[in-house]
């Protein structure tokens, strides 16, 4: 009889294997490290994406209302990614406790992660509306007055949703720490797709504009948030 020969692996089993050796640790794997960068990816691919359509349905309000989302909504990035990323620092020790099977702490991180998240959000949100005017000219001063008018209407309307995007993005962070990483894209679709719907109601058949695009904005997230923190409550 022939000595059976085993299959060597390939080029990307090699990898893997490679990736696997040197990137896990004693409290989180590579692979799990990977199902929390996926869901990141997507979430960030879908955020430029949203961006667009909401340039084109906003298009139809007139160009000033374009120019004034376009340039506010590039401040509202830079604070959006602030964030994501209290939500993924969130993430990876969640994922470490939930690593080390130690359920109590990973609870415990959660909840303070929420709440604290929420606060400065809120203490940042109230403090951009009480200064909007000054950021506004210091920022956008060049600005012409309808396009300034239309940009603090949607900047006051995006820090009122702050808090709601702070904590919708902790809970699915949490959600991703925990190996729930399906759910965490399904909310994060659900909060996305709830937008772009408000926008075409609000904007294209009410006629509200930017203002439409605010309220939107901020009903959306609610109601995310909403629905983030009670999954989080029942799982």
């Amino acid at each position: 009889f022939m000595p059976r020969q085993t299959a060597k692996p390939g080029l990307p089993g090699k990898l893997m294997g490679y990736l696997e050796r040197n990137l896990t640790t004693g409290s989180i794997s590579f692979h799990s490290a990977i199902a929390i960068f996926i869901p990141l990816l997507v979430d960030q691919a879908i955020l430029s994406v949203l961006g667009i359509f909401n340039s084109s349905m906003v298009s139809s309000s007139g160009e000033y209302a374009v120019s004034a989302v376009s340039m506010v909504d590039s401040l509202n990035m830079f604070l959006m990614n602030f964030f994501i990323a209290v939500a993924t620092g969130a993430t990876v020790v969640v994922a470490q406790y939930i690593g080390k099977r130690d359920r109590e702490r990973a609870a415990r991180t959660i909840s303070q992660a929420i709440l604290s998240s929420a606060a400065i959000a809120l203490l940042l949100g109230v403090l951009v509306i009480v200064l909007s005017e000054s950021i506004m000219q210091l920022l956008f001063g060049n600005a012409e007055p309808p396009v300034f008018a239309n940009g603090r209407v949607y900047l006051i309307g995006s820090c009122i949703s702050y808090p709601f995007y702070a904590a919708l993005q902790t809970v699915l962070g949490s959600l991703r720490g925990m190996g729930d990483t399906r759910p965490s894209m399904v909310l994060s679709i659900l909060a996305n797709v709830l937008y772009l719907v408000g926008n075409f109601v609000l904007i294209n058949l009410c006629g509200l504009g930017v203002l439409g695009l605010s309220i939107s904005l901020v009903v959306s997230r609610a109601i995310s948030a909403a629905a983030s923190l009670v999954y989080l409550i029942k799982t």
